[in-house]
């Protein structure tokens, strides 16, 4: 995005504004400071510009491609959408010039935008996404816990993951029903440096079950020295 907006607006002044890019306090000042004092007046970046950074003569923000936050692998997704959309729109026209906010999206009817747009309102849009939650079995009407299988291999994370769920399954103390095993699936960031990760979700409305099959697991792949992490109400699945 840095590269094309420097062909579409040649005379443009661009700052990029990440975590390869901000590497230290100082060097995050020192950027701000430089958009601040105009000697830049374009800043790209991440979600890092969202919170905490206050830039009055801002006149535009543009969200490209919206539709990532609406994607991400997590059922608290939309919510977190919507209150990004709004903190990244509060930046514009802080000063005395009106500003202006564009949404770039491929879901212009997505409950999110409507939201936002006063199409639907805030209520009624967290009203939709208790009721989901609520029919699906999510946090707060039950428990989750995230299972992570680890292995240099991506075909020995897979079968390992396959045989937590199998065992799971087959387990005799977990034989009530009142558990639900997601998965196994890919991680949503399948490979980071090299250690391939699989995830299983596993959903109680009993925390007690939960915990009893998160227990077993741990047992489990401690006897056969397995890679495991366990997060009980994840806060995302990246």
């Amino acid at each position: 995005l840095e590269e094309d907006l420097e062909k579409l607006i040649p005379d443009a002044k661009i700052l990029r504004f990440d975590r390869d890019q901000i590497t230290s306090a100082s060097r995050l000042e020192k950027m701000l400071n430089q958009f601040r004092s105009k000697k830049a007046n374009v800043l790209v970046g991440t979600q890092m510009l969202v919170k905490g950074h206050d830039f009055p003569d801002v006149t535009l923000v543009v969200v490209v491609l919206a539709d990532s936050l609406f994607r991400w692998p997590d059922f608290r997704a939309a919510e977190r959408a919507y209150q990004t959309l709004m903190q990244v729109s509060g930046r514009s026209g802080r000063g005395d010039q009106q500003g202006k906010v564009l949404i770039q999206t491929f879901q212009e009817d997505h409950p999110v935008l409507k939201a936002l747009m006063d199409q639907k309102s805030r209520d009624d849009f967290y009203e939709n996404e208790r009721e989901l939650r609520k029919l699906l079995d999510y946090p707060p009407f039950a428990r989750l816990a995230r299972l992570r299988l680890e292995h240099s291999n991506a075909a020995t994370a897979k079968e390992r993951s396959e045989i937590i769920v199998k065992s799971l399954t087959e387990s005799a103390q977990l034989q009530d029903g009142s558990l639900e095993i997601l998965g196994p699936s890919e991680a949503f960031l399948e490979r980071i440096k090299g250690v391939y990760r699989w995830d299983i979700l596993v959903k109680s409305k009993k925390i007690n079950d939960l915990q009893i099959a998160v227990r077993y697991v741990k047992r489990y792949c401690s006897e056969h020295k397995w890679a495991l992490t366990v997060d009980v109400d994840p806060e995302g699945t990246g």
